[in-house]
């Protein structure tokens, strides 16, 4: 930034830009959810298949029969985005729907 004697506007030199959307493919994203019924379960399938070729990961919480919890990996190369939140926020017997970045995994190098 530079602010030349006089003016009281300074001038910005933007060396470069990035669209939004180039921004939002390169991000890795988590969806987890509790699922309550086999129902949801199918329901959530039909959602999340076609749209495969993406970077996100879904995991599905759910009881087991001794009633312990357990996280179910469904896959992890989904296109995640808000609206597939929003829509499947909508599902009966689907709870907790959360989606947020994936951190990287960093390591130590010696």
């Amino acid at each position: 930034m530079d602010l030349p004697s006089g003016e009281e506007i300074p001038r910005i030199a933007i060396r470069s830009a990035k669209p939004l959307a180039g921004l939002v493919s390169n991000t890795q994203f988590k969806m987890l959810l509790d699922i309550k019924s086999v129902e949801a379960f199918l329901r959530l399938q039909g959602l999340i298949l076609p749209l495969g070729g993406g970077r996100g990961e879904v995991v599905a919480r759910t009881r087991t029969a001794n009633g312990k919890t357990a996280d179910i990996v469904l896959g992890r190369k989904f296109r995640l985005d808000v609206e597939l939140v929003e829509k499947v926020k909508d599902i009966q017997g689907v709870e907790n729907v959360e989606l947020a970045p994936v951190k990287p995994h960093l390591m130590s190098v010696r």
